[in-house]
Formats: C-alpha cells, structure tokens, sequence
C-alpha cells in the first residue's frame, strides 16, 4: 500500500468528503466497483462545493453525479489512490458478496450437518425436513441450530434404546443435560424437543409437508397436547397430575392404586388415581381379568351420576376426563392386556370421535358402549348409560 497524501486525508474529513467516501466504500464493497459506476449519493451545495475542491469548478457546476473513473483519476492528481484513501480513513475494504457466499456456505454446511444428526438419530425423513424448514430448533443454518440438534439427536437417540416406559421428563432432562428443567414447557429447548417428537409420529403416521408441520404445531400447543407428546415417547411430565377418575374397579395387587381403589369401593366411592400411584401397573402384574366388563366414559358427570344412583352396586367405571392422560393409560392398558373386555362411550363431536377412535384402536378387545345410543354428548345420553348400568349392576 503506498502511502496517502495528507492533502486527501484532509480533504476525506471535509463534509462533503466524507459523505462521498462513505458511499464509494459502500459501493466498492458490493463489488461495484468499475470506473463507470456513478456514485448515489446526496449533496447540498456546501457538501457539493467541498467534493469540488477535488473534482474541480466544472464537475462542481455541472450538476452531475460522480463517476468513480473521475474520482479515482482527481485522487491520482493528488498523488493517492482511491481504494488506498478509504483504507487510511476507514480501515481495510470487506469483500461483501465473498462474505455472503462464504457464510451461505456455512450455513449450508451447518443445515447439512444438522439433518444428518437427526437422520443419525433414526428421525423420519420427512419430519427432518419439516422441522429444519420450519426453524422449530433454531435460525435456519444459525450456529445454534448445531448445539440444539445435537442436544435433540440426544434425546431421540435414549428414547429410542435406553429409557424405559414411563420415564419422567425431570428425570430425562437431568440425566442428559445436568439440567432438571431443560426440557420444561418454558424453555426453548423443550419446546423444540417436543414439536420434534410430534413431527416424527405425524410422519411416522403417514402425514407430510403442511399437514406434517401443522399436527407436530397443533399437538403441543395445549398442556394436553403437550403431556400426550411426550406420553407418546414414553415419557411422563409427572406422575402426580396425570389422573384418571375410577369407580368400583378391581384392580388386585398391592400397588398404590389397587389399594386405594379397593378401600374406595367398600363405600362406593370414585377415586383419583395419579399415574404415580399406577406406577408398576401393567397387565404382567396383574391376574387373569377375563369375564370382567369395564365401562369406559369421557365426561365425569356419567360416572358421578352412576356412583350416586348405585354406589356399592355399581359395575366398574372408569372416566378419562377428555383425552386420556399418561395415568388412564397406563390403567386401562393394564386391565384390558390382562383380559378385561372395555366398552368405550364418548362425545361424538370431532374431539371426542377422536378420543373413541385412539381407546378402541389401541385397547385389544374394546369395543363401543351403546353405539347406536342417539345423542352428540354423553350427557345426552346419560338417562340410557344408567339404565345400562343399572342392568350390569351388582346384586343389593
């Protein structure tokens, strides 16, 4: 670099100097940087009558715009040149379009290394790429998106080898990221956690593109959808609010749940049982149920009404409360693997469809209870599920 003549440095401080050289390092960084190029660039007539003093009277009156073919020929007048100068009052000239192609290489680089994390990670294609576009964990191609899905191809990776059914989500967090609460509902990390899992069974259940990205969004964005994503995984958000309300069900073992539910049976009680106090249930642990009825409702009103009318005499009535929770599961996994035959009643409106849809797919054996029963709402149709279990009601 040769060295800049102080009469140019002192001009470049001028107003209108200064003005001018700030848009032709502009100019000359956007790699546009030709003899030919004008430079845009407003000046009044103090600022014009200083850029003048190195242009010339002429240049000055004229009106015109500078070109930088002129303006590099007045600094070499002055015995300078014109990238030199903006390096003596500005520092070195950055290379922008070379910066953009080496940062949009990078990001390609980082996006190609976070989907193969998560292909590493056995994640279905299609949710891969609809969680990378929808940029759940992170700016696309940002330098956090690694340190996320690195943290997330984790996760999926004990998921799917090492944790057992039932796990708890504190538990999980501690164990993988020292950090009991990493995977809370406030933080980011859970909540991309989450909506990665829901993508995965979405594509796993055949959806793709929009469909895909709108079930992974829709599933956690209630505390509902939220605790049946990670139910879904395996995993459990605690064990003591997850609940299932249970009339007269009996349920053998010693386990919490049989214990509370045979004393709550004596005098014809419903019970809550938590998923904790179901802990250990499942239909290994229990005895052979075949012969037992188990009625299944979704709205607490139907097993209320039934526990008031036949309290003691009441068959076995369990009640998910809307959709069922880690807790109703776990329960009505158990009694319907060991035998028990379950009848599925719920709202016929889509969610409680829905419901009915996931008990009678997923429990061998189930079956509907009064099908053909008319009304949308179980409470419709309450005066009917009472008699019907009036009918299967125990000797008095």
């Amino acid at each position: 670099m040769s060295d800049t003549p102080p009469s140019l440095t002192a001009w470049a401080r001028t107003r209108g100097g200064g003005l001018l050289l700030t848009q032709v390092r502009a100019q000359l960084e956007a790699g546009r940087g030709g003899n030919r190029s004008a430079v845009t660039v407003t000046l009044d007539e103090p600022a014009r009558a200083d850029v003048g003093r190195l242009l010339g009277l002429e240049w000055e009156k004229s009106g015109q715009r500078v070109a930088l073919g002129k303006l590099r020929a007045a600094v070499a007048t002055e015995g300078g040149e014109l990238e030199d100068l903006l390096r003596a009052i500005g520092g070195p000239l950055r290379d922008r379009p070379a910066e953009r192609a080496a940062e949009r290489a990078a990001r390609a680089e980082r996006q190609d290394g976070a989907r193969q994390l998560l292909v590493d990670a056995r994640m279905h294609p299609a949710a891969v790429e609809v969680v990378l576009a929808r940029r759940w964990l992170g700016s696309d191609g940002s330098e956090d998106l690694i340190a996320t899905i690195t943290q997330i191809a984790v996760l999926l990776a004990e998921l799917g080898t090492h944790a057992p059914k039932g796990t708890l989500l504190a538990a999980l967090a501690s164990d993988l990221y020292n950090d009991p609460h990493a995977l809370d509902r406030n933080r980011a990390l859970g909540r991309a956690a989450a909506r990665t899992l829901a993508a995965d069974s979405a594509a796993h259940g055949g959806l793709e593109g929009v469909e895909l990205a709108a079930a992974a969004a829709a599933s956690c964005a209630s505390s509902a959808g939220w605790r049946a994503t990670w139910a879904a995984a395996g995993v459990t958000c605690d064990e003591v609010s997850s609940t299932v309300l249970v009339l007269n069900l009996p349920l053998p073992g010693p386990g919490p749940a049989g214990v509370l539910l045979r004393a709550a049976a004596v005098v014809g009680e419903p019970v809550w049982l938590t998923a904790r106090s179901l802990r250990g249930t499942g239909s290994a642990s229990l005895p052979k149920l075949a012969g037992l009825t188990v009625r299944v409702c979704e709205n607490p009103a139907i097993l209320e009404a039934a526990a008031t009318a036949l309290g003691v005499r009441c068959p076995p009535l369990v009640c998910t409360y809307g959709r069922p929770s880690t807790g109703a599961w776990l329960l009505l996994d158990a009694v319907a693997g060991a035998g028990a035959t379950v009848l599925v009643s719920g709202d016929r409106d889509v969610a409680g469809l829905e419901i009915s849809r996931d008990l009678l797919g997923r429990l061998p054996g189930s079956q509907a209870w009064l099908p053909e029963a008319p009304g949308l709402y179980e409470e419709d149709r309450l005066r009917i599920l009472l008699s019907d279990v009036e009918t299967a009601a125990l000797p008095g």
